[in-house]
């Protein structure tokens, strides 16, 4: 068996990390051609060409010159020219990565109250057809099944926002960062 380089092991970690966060940011706007290139340059030390960035992202350079002009124009990422090199070296905006991070904390729990608001309301739908008369007893079953993994669910989704909140509020009371006035602060 191969034994895997450093640079795989790398990139399947930098790969793992993308595909659990893209399908979290895509309600907040980013493609994942966008997250790819946003990940790629916050993991680059310097930074690099648009070569340098289809070796490393797998996508075409026609592809990564349109979004890329995209990313440049919506300031998420820089780009700069070095003397005696006509290249352009790309780079992810510092505080783009703040707003990302601080808008996906304040989501969580938004997003999450919003799921668990939806659990709730199909729970209630589920137990009032338990309660009817109409249910044979395969049909009780099955309901039982939905409802106790409903009940999982709105207890998961209640445990995410006990703990974001927790997280607030020792934000605002040790340190003195209303986070959420910190999120609209940034919007603007």
């Amino acid at each position: 068996m191969a034994m895997k380089t450093l640079a795989s092991e790398i990139k399947g970690i930098e790969d793992d990390l993308l595909t659990n966060v893209i399908p979290v940011m895509a309600p907040m706007g980013m493609s994942p051609i966008f997250g790819r290139i946003m990940f790629t340059l916050m993991f680059s030390p310097e930074p690099v060409t648009m070569q340098e960035l289809s070796a490393r992202t797998g996508y075409s350079l026609s592809s990564l010159s349109t979004n890329l002009k995209l990313l440049v124009g919506l300031k998420k990422v820089r780009h700069e020219t070095r003397p005696g090199s006509k290249k352009l070296y790309f780079s992810v905006m510092t505080l783009e990565l703040g707003k990302a991070l601080l808008i996906l904390m304040t989501q969580i729990p938004v997003m999450s109250r919003t799921l668990r608001d939806a659990v709730r309301t199909a729970l209630a739908d589920f137990e009032g057809l338990q309660k009817s008369s109409k249910a044979s007893p395969e049909e009780r079953a099955d309901l039982e099944y939905r409802i106790k993994t409903l009940r999982k669910l709105e207890n998961e989704y209640t445990q995410v926002i006990e703990i974001y909140e927790d997280i607030f509020n020792f934000l605002e009371e040790k340190h003195g960062i209303p986070l959420e006035n910190s999120f609209e602060a940034l919007k603007r």
